[in-house]
């Protein structure tokens, strides 16, 4: 099994500067490249960009219904597990923020529980 990566806060700031990240991250590569090989040639088999849309994300977000429509758009509901930040933030406000993104029930499902399920390998979680 791969390494996998939960990311807080729905990623932080990257799905909302995508591009940013994308661009500075590729003139950080060709440099790093250049001072390794001479060259600007390839420095990862995949852009980093696409490697982040690999990573899970998780819903701590306050509530925040915008943010966390645009963490899902960038990370996916399939890559996407329920949190919240305790002690910081409440699981109603966490579920009441599920509720309001007005998702689909088995995508809601997924992001609730089914997906840490199959992140842990199946895990139980109501024993």
């Amino acid at each position: 099994m791969g390494l996998k990566i939960i990311t807080h806060h729905m990623g932080g700031m990257i799905p909302f500067h995508e591009e940013r990240i994308a661009g500075a991250l590729h003139r950080l590569g060709l440099h790093a490249a250049r001072a390794e090989t001479g060259s600007g040639g390839p420095y990862m088999r995949r852009p980093p960009m696409e490697m982040m849309h690999m990573f899970y994300a998780d819903t701590a977000m306050h509530g925040a219904v915008e943010a966390t429509r645009c963490g899902l758009a960038f990370f996916g509901a399939n890559n996407t597990v329920f949190a919240t930040d305790c002690p910081f933030g409440s699981i109603h406000k966490g579920l009441d923020m599920i509720e309001r993104l007005d998702l689909p029930e088995p995508v809601k499902q997924n992001i609730l529980h089914a997906n840490a399920r199959r992140l842990l390998g199946g895990a139980r979680f109501d024993r």
